[in-house]
């Protein structure tokens, strides 16, 4: 027998907020950098902003997740105040890891973004070690590590 869990409309329409956010941050991204007004790596999360959504609203603040530095959606998902994110890739002191980091090191542990990877994969090892100190400790904490296999992002032009 299968069960199948449908989201109310509710969890719906937060999930759609939360797509709504990353969209907006990211035509945000592209047009600061086309400007020139920041320098900085990015990798656009179009096309996989409904992944980091529909884990959300499934987490709370205490709940952790490990990122890597193509998981900018994740962190806005999970809830790192964008002016903070900003601030981080700008360099600013004000900036999640007082813009030491940069946007590729952004770490909020207020909202259980606990690291963003420079590696790819290296985001799971970690995360196993948060998970297993909050079963030590009995917290009941939930634990998510997202990683990205490198695919073609959805404006580029495949050609066979």
């Amino acid at each position: 027998m299968t069960s199948q869990l449908t989201p109310t409309p509710e969890t719906l329409l937060e999930m759609y907020g939360i797509v709504a956010r990353i969209l907006k941050n990211d035509e945000h991204s592209h047009r600061v950098i086309k400007s020139g007004r920041i320098a900085a790596p990015y990798y656009s999360p179009r096309g996989q902003e409904i992944i980091p959504a529909a884990i959300s609203v499934n987490l709370t603040a205490r709940d952790y997740i490990c990122t890597i530095y193509r998981g900018t959606h994740d962190m806005i998902a999970k809830g790192v105040p964008l002016k903070e994110l900003w601030a981080e890739v700008a360099g600013r002191i004000t900036g999640t890891s007082k813009g030491k980091g940069g946007p590729m090191h952004i770490t909020h542990p207020a909202t259980g973004c606990m690291i963003t990877t420079g590696v790819v994969g290296s985001s799971m090892p970690i995360a196993n070690g948060l998970a297993w100190a909050s079963q030590l400790n009995g917290d009941g904490r939930g634990t998510i590590a997202n990683f990205r296999a490198l695919g073609p992002r959805p404006d580029m032009k495949l050609r066979f």
